[in-house]
């Protein structure tokens, strides 16, 4: 176990180094980052103090290696906006963004795994027809019009809860539906499939043979050897609730990294834009981590391959 822990770390730490370096390339393969950060109206003195403020005078060679250095020891180099350190400002959003991701990712795995659940125990009935609806417009409605609509409804028309920003758990409720409702319905067709796999295993008629309740059935013996494919798609949709973040943010004014994200690219901010792009990608690779090690726990023969 300890080696196939081992294995999955290095794969990590490689992953994370290669992300580091195709954000550098991509951002001067595209083009000059100078064009991305300048005005029409700065002067070539401008251009010259901050290509060498940003070290953009230097070699490539040694622009990478600055870079790739500053990254694993935590510079980012500072926010042309703000002023200030890239990371610093990171981790005063950070917090935000992962509240509501931790919220929107409760409420999908909560709804979806009972639904799908449900669904998986009378196929073909009147829940699992509710479920199959219910997946079919949670998968093709917008995340954008999903928070409209919320809002239209529960916050300017019956005033139930706030609109936007960051306050108690009634500001939570609104963004954490509308980030998490695309992943919710995932979820559900998703556990709905592997129940039903399940199900049909014939250790499963045996254990119904020896007079287990139904209950007994699903949560002590199915359920457990249905969350392989249940925890691969949770750990696939963090990175879909960090993407969706940044128009969650935007639509409800919350004060997290999308909206950050958001911000710095309208105002140019490249160092900034380049901190937010390694910085979730470290975490959605972290997560991939902890789950591929999860794995060889609840299925031995994982760790042996």
């Amino acid at each position: 176990m300890q080696r196939y822990i081992l294995k999955r770390i290095f794969l990590a730490f490689v992953t994370i180094y290669l992300v580091t370096t195709l954000v550098f390339f991509l951002a001067r393969i595209t083009g000059d980052p100078m064009d991305l950060i300048m005005s029409a109206e700065s002067t070539q003195k401008d251009w010259d103090m901050m290509r060498h403020q940003l070290g953009l005078d230097k070699p490539i060679y040694l622009q990478y290696t600055d870079f790739i250095a500053g990254v694993f020891i935590g510079n980012f180099g500072n926010s042309l906006r703000w002023d200030k350190p890239c990371l610093s400002l990171i981790l005063v959003h950070l917090p935000a963004t992962l509240q509501l991701t931790i919220c929107a990712l409760l409420f999908s795995w909560v709804f979806g795994i009972s639904i799908g659940t449900l669904s998986a125990m009378r196929p073909n009935g009147l829940m699992d027809r509710f479920g199959k609806i219910f997946a079919m417009l949670g998968q093709s409605m917008p995340i954008f019009w999903v928070g409209i609509l919320l809002i239209l409804t529960f916050a300017v028309r019956w005033q139930i809860f706030p609109t936007s920003g960051r306050g108690g758990l009634l500001n939570l409720v609104l963004p954490s539906i509308t980030l998490g409702w695309y992943t919710m319905a995932s979820m559900t067709r998703m556990t709905r499939s592997s129940m039903l796999d399940v199900l049909d295993m014939e250790f499963i008629k045996m254990t119904r043979i020896k007079g287990l309740s139904e209950v007994l059935v699903i949560c002590k013996h199915a359920f457990k050897n249905a969350m392989i494919p249940i925890l691969t798609l949770g750990s696939l949709q963090v990175g879909i609730l960090l993407g969706g973040s940044v128009i969650t943010e935007t639509i409800f004014s919350w004060p997290g990294m999308g909206r950050l994200m958001v911000q710095s690219v309208f105002s140019r901010d490249f160092p900034l834009i380049q901190a937010c792009v390694i910085i979730t990608s470290t975490i959605f690779i972290t997560i991939n981590l902890l789950v591929d090690i999860t794995y060889g726990y609840i299925d031995p023969r994982i760790r042996y391959q």
